[in-house]
């Protein structure tokens, strides 16, 4: 038999479930949306990060046409959705400018020319093409939708690249090829050098590569230029020279410096590939043009080929100048050494 006190128990958690059924649904429906939120943010900031990336890209190949690279921005929007719809990126959603390194921080300056960075605002606002993002259970607590926006940039780096090589006579010395067979010293960097061109040649990046050589003096062989024909041309005579002669490391780097603060804007990033298979015999210890060209934000990596090569102070020469150091006891290490650093060179920042 149901008393009256318990009726009145039953009937008071009746009330109280009737007036707490509004609250939770209001509860979970806002837990619903907030990751509905969030999810969607995440979909703006991804798109976002992809069409900055594909028109800094695009700007790059093409040499800073932004015609181009607006249309690849856009392109990229379209083939994606954000809470079930493509994005349309408008022409203001799109900035042109210059990204500049500071340390390890970039800043972006809108409209500075030449361009080497996109930054694409991705938004789905009240008056964007595709509006402010519905809400689930919005209605419960009078919002039908949000508004979301995401800012991404990327830039491609200028780069200028000096190859400092060794052309002295040990370099007619043999060495196994990366083929297996042997060949000389000089042949399987020249077999590495052009491995390293075509890397480059294959890169979204506009690198500018120059040529100094040095034996018992220095030459620069070809000079800073984006038109990587000029490089191939420079090693194909010095096939055709020959090699001969002592190895002053100090002179290739003197001149190489020289050249690389003549013609290479502050603003660029300026590394050097310095490799030589013995050590420095004519015209002094190269450390200190080292320690000047780590002051010139001048990068030096150094590559020993041979076991003859001085580790130690090619080791010496790196540390002085912020790069690294490798060791090439034959052709395909050589290689694979190039194509490392090319590929170290051909990076887009964010």
């Amino acid at each position: 038999m149901t008393t009256k006190h318990n009726f009145n128990r039953k009937g008071a958690f009746a009330v109280l479930f009737a007036v707490l059924l509004p609250i939770l649904m209001i509860f979970l429906g806002f837990s619903v949306d907030y990751s509905h939120m969030q999810r969607t943010r995440n979909e703006l900031r991804t798109i976002a990060d992809l069409s900055a990336k594909s028109s800094a890209a695009a700007l790059a190949r093409t040499d800073g046409d932004e015609a181009v690279a607006w249309a690849t921005a856009v392109e990229v929007a379209l083939s994606n959705e954000v809470s079930g719809k493509p994005l349309t990126l408008q022409p203001d959603d799109v900035i042109f400018g210059r990204s500049t390194r500071t340390g390890e921080q970039w800043s972006f300056t809108p409209g500075l020319k030449p361009a080497n960075a996109v930054q694409v605002v991705a938004n789905r606002k009240n008056n964007s093409p595709e509006g402010p993002i519905p809400l689930f259970f919005g209605r419960f607590y009078g919002q039908s939708g949000f508004e979301a926006v995401q800012t991404a940039t990327a830039s491609f780096v200028d780069v200028d690249i000096m190859l400092v090589l060794d052309r002295s006579g040990s370099m007619t010395q043999p060495i196994n090829g990366a083929d297996g067979t042997s060949v000389t010293r000089w042949q399987a960097l020249d077999e590495a050098v052009t491995l390293f061109i075509d890397k480059l040649d294959a890169t979204p990046a506009r690198e500018r590569v120059g040529l100094v050589t040095f034996s018992d003096s220095a030459t620069l062989d070809s000079t800073l230029n984006s038109d990587m024909s000029l490089l191939r041309d420079a090693m194909e005579d010095l096939n055709n020279a020959g090699q001969a002669g002592t190895t002053n490391i100090f002179d290739g780097l003197t001149r190489t410096r020289q050249h690389m603060n003549g013609f290479s804007p502050p603003n660029r990033s300026r590394y050097v590939i310095l490799l030589t298979d013995g050590s420095y015999n004519t015209g002094g210890n190269p450390a200190p043009v080292a320690t000047q060209c780590g002051d010139d934000n001048i990068i030096i990596n150094t590559i020993t080929f041979s076991d003859e090569a001085n580790q130690a102070d090619m080791e010496i020469v790196a540390d002085e100048a912020g790069g690294g150091h490798f060791h090439a006891p034959d052709g395909d290490t050589l290689e694979a050494i190039f194509e490392r650093l090319a590929g170290t060179f051909a990076v887009l920042s964010e």
